[in-house]
């Protein structure tokens, strides 16, 4: 299990995915935004075990399934 990063790596690979904020990505997916905060405050550096509760599972799944997809480059002219 890879570690997703702190808040602040969280918060900038959302918005290089389109996301303007962790709140806007948690109402997407149907989470409660302060449940997201927590679990990324509290697991988000973990990689030795999963949380334990179904919620926080779940989040944490989601979010590294969103992560785990290519950002959107944004081409420069």
């Amino acid at each position: 299990m890879k570690a997703i990063g702190n808040m602040q790596q969280v918060r900038t690979q959302l918005m290089l995915r389109g996301y303007r904020s962790v709140e806007e990505w948690a109402q997407s997916r149907g989470h409660i935004s302060a449940s997201v905060r927590r679990a990324i405050y509290d697991w988000g550096q973990r990689e030795d075990r999963e949380p334990h509760g179904g919620i926080t599972r779940q989040i944490m799944a989601d979010l590294r399934k969103t992560l785990a997809d290519e950002p959107v480059m944004l081409e420069v002219e």
